[in-house]
């Protein structure tokens, strides 16, 4: 994948034809911002170039309802991992990206899903077509169970955005838990990328204490890396959900409105994709 890498910095996107890396966006905390980064980081990265499937695995449909994708008359993750249909009747090819869409049936899902072996159930899906994308991005639910399970278990990494406040903190040692049960269990190859922090406050000295306070704790008690980019506090973010939009194509049509979002999120990927570069992907 350094090849990969290498075209999206010298903007050259042809001939790309390698296995797809899978990225997760995780926190069982709900409101930390996962389907807005979700949302931006699989747009953002399709603007450059590259070949992006989302997965919805979140029985809420937020990333469905912002791409637009159809749940009735449709298969969907649901009846993926259900068996009931394969991965290429799945993918959506909407006007904004490829998607395979949640399902309300999924807030069920580990009454729907408990025999064994049940978190390899989206890595054996998809396993037929990542070779046919640069990323798969994969939100997750605001809590634990099989479908975040199931998440991890796909992923070769995991991003964990996080509020920018101290409540943020309550509840990583369960998620810090969860992440090693994976790793020793179904996914010994998962990597954690590092946490982003979302929604701060963007009074410049807000943002300067979250750095020096809350920071330092997260990297501790997760041992990974944050993210130098902070993505501030923005209404549009709750703006472009309600008109069924990803963020960066919501404030495209909004020009008028202040773009930090774009800003942000933009000099996320950047970095995001530096990252996977040192890293040799």
């Amino acid at each position: 994948m350094v090849v990969v890498i290498e075209k999206v910095l010298t903007k050259d996107y042809e001939g790309m034809s390698l296995m797809a890396i899978i990225v997760t966006i995780a926190n069982q905390k709900g409101g930390v911002g996962k389907t807005a980064t979700t949302s931006a980081l699989a747009y953002g990265l399709k603007e450059r170039g590259f070949n992006v499937l989302i997965i919805d695995a979140d029985g809420q449909c937020n990333t469905t309802d912002a791409f637009q994708a159809k749940i009735e008359g449709q298969a969907t993750l649901y009846d993926l991992m259900s068996k009931k249909a394969n991965v290429k009747e799945a993918i959506q090819h909407t006007k904004y990206i490829d998607i395979i869409a949640s399902d309300y049936l999924l807030k069920q899902a580990d009454k729907y899903f408990d025999n064994t072996g049940r978190e390899f159930l989206i890595k054996e899906a998809i396993a037929p077509i990542k070779s046919e994308y640069d990323f798969i991005i994969i939100d997750t639910i605001p809590g634990l169970g099989v479908m975040l399970s199931n998440a991890l278990t796909a992923a070769d990494y995991v991003l964990l955005p996080m509020g920018a406040d101290r409540d943020s903190l309550q509840g990583l040692s369960q998620l810090n838990l969860v992440l090693k049960q994976v790793i020793q269990y179904s996914n010994s190859n998962l990597i954690i990328l590092g946490f982003l922090i979302t929604r701060a406050k963007t009074n410049a000295s807000l943002l300067n204490a979250v750095k020096k306070d809350i920071l330092p704790q997260i990297e501790k008690q997760i041992q990974a890396k944050a993210y130098t980019t902070v993505i501030r506090e923005n209404v549009h973010v709750q703006n472009a959900r309600a008109s069924f939009m990803p963020i960066i194509e919501y404030q495209k049509e909004n020009k008028g409105k202040d773009v930090i979002a774009i800003e942000d999120y933009d000099s996320f990927i950047d970095e995001f994709l530096l990252d996977l570069k040192l890293k040799g992907v």
